[in-house]
C-alpha cells in the first residue's frame, strides 16, 4: 500500500497512477544529469589526486599517479623473494606456480593502495592492479589446460562487514588481459580466521588449517582445469596453500597461485 506521503507527492507532481518504477526512472535520470554536468565542475574545483601520495593526477591517470606506480618494486624472476616463496608453495605440495608483480614495502605507495583497496570501498583500484597482474602473467604463462580464476574467499562475516572481497576486483582486472572465467563462489572460508598480519608462520598455518571448503551449492567441474589463484599479498603461502588443496582434492589438474604483490 502506498503512503500518505508518496500519494500527496504524485498528487502535487501529477503523476497519479504512474508505476512507482516509472517515476523511479525519471528521478534516476534526473540525477545522472546533474551528476553529468557537475562531475566536470566539481573536477575542476577539487582535481583528483593520487591515493597513495597525494599529488594532483595527470588527466590520463587515475587514482594512482606514474610516479607512485614506478616507485613500487617490480618482481623478477631472479629475485630471492621470488625464489623463496614460489620454492616454499612447490613444497608445500599443492601449487604448481607462483606469479606475482610486487614487492611488499611497508610504507610504500603499494601499501597505500592496498589498504585504500582493502578498507576504503575503491575497487577500481583492484581491478587496475588486477589488469597489470594480468599482463604480468600472460607475458610468462602459457596455458593449455582451460583456465579458471578463483578469489581467495572472505568469510561471510568480514565480506558483510566491508561489502566486497577486494581479491574478486582483482580478478576481475585479470579478465581484461586473460581469457577466463572468474569464480568468485568456488570456495568458501567456512570459519572466522584471525588476520594473519601479526602472526608468525606456524602460527599462520594453523590459523588456516581446515578453514576452506568448496562450496556444496557452487555445481562447477574442476576435472582437469588449471586453476589461477589469486590474492592480494601472499607471506607465508598458508592461505593459498589451504585453498589450493581443496581445489587439487576436486578434480582441478594444477594451481597457480597469483598475487599482487609477495611479503617477506
Amino acid at each position: 500500500m502506498r503512503s500518505q506521503s508518496w500519494k500527496r507527492w504524485e498528487s502535487r507532481a501529477g503523476v497519479r497512477g504512474a508505476s512507482r518504477q516509472h517515476v523511479r526512472w525519471a528521478v534516476r535520470g534526473v540525477i545522472s544529469a546533474v551528476q553529468r554536468f557537475f562531475l566536470p565542475l566539481g573536477e575542476f574545483i577539487f582535481p583528483p589526486v593520487c591515493v597513495a601520495c597525494d599529488s594532483y593526477l595527470a588527466t590520463d591517470e587515475q587514482y594512482v599517479c606514474e610516479a607512485c606506480w614506478r616507485a613500487m618494486r617490480t618482481l623478477q624472476s631472479s629475485d630471492s623473494l621470488y625464489r623463496e616463496t614460489r620454492d616454499r608453495l612447490r613444497g608445500m605440495g599443492h601449487v604448481d606456480d607462483l606469479f606475482s608483480c610486487f614487492a611488499f614495502d611497508r610504507e610504500g605507495p603499494l601499501q597505500v593502495v592496498l589498504h585504500r583497496l582493502k578498507y576504503e570501498g575503491i575497487t577500481a583500484l583492484g581491478e587496475e592492479l588486477g589488469v597489470r597482474l594480468g599482463k604480468h602473467v600472460a607475458s610468462l604463462a602459457h596455458f593449455h589446460a582451460p583456465v579458471m580464476i578463483v578469489p581467495v574467499p572472505l568469510h561471510h562475516a568480514k565480506q558483510r562487514e566491508r561489502g566486497y572481497n577486494q581479491s574478486v576486483s582483482i580478478c576481475t582486472g585479470m579478465t581484461r588481459i586473460i581469457p577466463a572465467g572468474v569464480f568468485p563462489g568456488l570456495l568458501i572460508r567456512r570459519r572466522y580466521t584471525l588476520s594473519q598480519t601479526t602472526l608468525r608462520r606456524e602460527e599462520r598455518r594453523l590459523n588456516v588449517l581446515n578453514a576452506f571448503a568448496l562450496n556444496p551449492r557452487y555445481h562447477v567441474p574442476l576435472d582437469n582445469r588449471t586453476v589461477v589463484l589469486v590474492d592480494d599479498v601472499i607471506t607465508t603461502g598458508a592461505t593459498i596453500d589451504g585453498c589450493a588443496s581443496i581445489l587439487l582434492a576436486h578434480g582441478a589438474q594444477r594451481v597457480i597461485a597469483c598475487s599482487v604483490a609477495l611479503a617477506p
